[in-house]
């Protein structure tokens, strides 16, 4: 069987983090790494009851479940004490204590194949067309590859929150990966169609959606079909429905689950799932690809970080300018409060923090407010910026040492390393 989304090839939905859902279902197997919560929930409907999906629904932190239902297997729990709720039906399997997943290595495969899966090359062609419908077209007999910014869809200032069709068109029995790029991930009130009808769970499972950079996701009211890779993700999905595998960083909502796989097989990656030796654990290849991995994306969600600081100063910063009040405008009336410099300046979030000088100041305009907050905020906007090149230049080198052990074309297995660290 093709590696694909390791473990989670079986799951319907499989969670990296925390679970919190209500009123709805996962037709297929479950599994959470965190902790879970459901509420008239039910798992595992369509699968028949003592088939070899045993483990149906599979649990690695604290447990409060409510009015629920596991149809067709056993819960598997890693642990469960006083403090945890159980009230779940368990009509053809039980409630078992047990570790069947390593979550840790998961996260780790699931992360990478995200990475990996968004550097293959697009060979097919991404449009607007008629306002807001978007149009893939493929023509590969087996592979068929996109790639677009959620923000800004082929240039066309277009967002995917305003989509109103998906129209995806490729050969009968090819395969589609879908890499849409950007944060936030928000989804709404759109239709997709798969060459020129609407979409189905047939079609679902010949399509992969990969969101590589997504750390926040947003939907409601909307189908997806096809399977959905955002291991990085922090999902609300409400009142709509998912066809295909589903993989996220922590989910809470009350979204259906159709139970639908992806059939295709996903291009051969450097990614592993489980321990490797040269017989293969250990091997320093391997270990070094992780690690580099790793620190790369830590570093760039740092950078995201910084980024977001600082467009939050700058928008304050501007919005004093744009005021029109200079240094020395008697707006300010000679002393200033916090209260007073909200209201004289547009802008809206609160001070974070003001300088603890503006609150009495004068205008003879060596501490007037105006200045004080105008050179604060391009103080803090400044100190952004250069955090924001530092772990820049952090994650270009680890980017540059993870891509020398792949161009070395050393394999998990190559004796180069002697078998060890």
């Amino acid at each position: 069987m093709a590696t694909n989304f390791g473990v989670a090839n079986d799951y319907n939905l499989f969670v990296l983090g925390n679970a919190s859902m209500t009123d709805s279902d996962v037709e297929g197997r479950l599994a959470v790494q965190g902790d879970i919560m459901l509420s008239g929930y039910s798992v595992s409907s369509e699968i028949e009851p003592n088939s070899s999906n045993t483990n149906t629904l599979v649990i690695g932190g604290r447990i409060n479940i409510m009015n629920s239902q596991n149809f067709a297997g056993d819960t598997v729990v890693a642990s469960i004490n006083d403090s945890d709720t159980y009230d779940m039906s368990n009509p053809n399997g039980r409630l078992i204590i047990g570790t069947p997943i390593d979550f840790d290595e998961q996260d780790i495969f699931l992360k990478c194949l995200s990475r990996e899966i968004n550097k293959l090359t697009a060979n097919g062609i991404v449009s607007t067309c008629y306002g807001n419908e978007v149009y893939l077209i493929g023509e590969d007999e087996e592979l068929n590859v996109f790639k677009f910014d959620s923000q800004n869809i082929a240039g066309s200032g277009i967002k995917l929150s305003e989509i109103s069709e998906l129209n995806i068109k490729i050969p009968e029995g090819s395969f589609a990966i879908i890499n849409i790029l950007g944060s936030p991930i928000i989804m709404q009130n759109f239709e997709t169609f798969v060459n020129g009808y609407a979409a189905t769970r047939d079609d679902a499972a010949r399509i992969v959606f990969n969101f590589p950079e997504a750390t926040s996701w947003e939907s409601t009211a909307v189908g997806i079909f096809g399977s959905v890779l955002a291991p990085y993700a922090a999902a609300v999905a409400t009142n709509h429905q998912f066809n295909g595998n589903v993989i996220f960083g922590s989910i809470t909502g009350n979204a259906e689950f159709h139970n639908v796989t992806f059939e295709g097989v996903l291009p051969e990656t450097i990614c592993r799932v489980g321990p490797v030796d040269c017989l293969c654990k250990n091997n320093c290849c391997c270990e070094l690809q992780n690690y580099y991995a790793e620190v790369s994306v830590y570093f760039q969600e740092k950078q995201l970080y910084f980024q977001e600081k600082n467009d939050y100063f700058d928008r304050r910063y501007g919005a004093i300018l744009a005021s029109g009040l200079t240094c020395c405008d008697q707006a300010c009336g000679g002393t200033a409060s916090e209260q007073s410099i909200q209201s004289a300046f547009p802008v809206t979030a609160a001070l974070d923090p003001a300088p603890a000088q503006v609150l009495q100041v004068d205008c003879t305009c060596k501490n007037n407010c105006c200045c004080e907050l105008q050179n604060y905020y391009a103080e803090r906007a400044v100190y952004f910026q250069e955090k924001q090149v530092y772990f820049q230049e952090k994650n270009t080198y680890f980017d540059g040492r993870y891509g020398a052990i792949l161009d070395s074309d050393l394999t998990c297995c190559d004796q180069a390393c002697g078998g060890e660290v």
